[in-house]
């Protein structure tokens, strides 16, 4: 191969890369959610009172929720690795 030709194929690889994908996006939305996350941690208390809710309650249902998602991350996981990352979130 000629060095034009090794140059213009590399060119091809970097403007598929930075022009295919972009993380920001991704990077956004997972600061979004997890800002969601940890202050529905501190909102939990208010808003159980507002609602009637016993304080076990609110635990058992942020166990709950804690559970499943381990539980879930392992098949999500298999999921994204069989088919790919990208199908899921699309």
């Amino acid at each position: 191969m000629t060095e034009a030709a090794t140059a213009t194929g590399d060119e091809q690889v970097g403007e598929e890369a930075s022009g295919a994908f972009s993380m920001k996006p991704l990077m956004f939305e997972t600061f979004v959610c997890s800002m969601a996350m940890m202050s529905f941690v501190a909102l939990a208390g208010p808003i159980a009172r507002v609602l009637g809710l016993e304080p076990w309650q609110v635990g058992g249902a942020m166990t709950a929720s804690g559970i499943v998602w381990m539980i879930m991350a392992r098949f999500w996981g298999g999921l994204s690795d069989r088919r790919g990352a990208r199908r899921l979130t699309a």
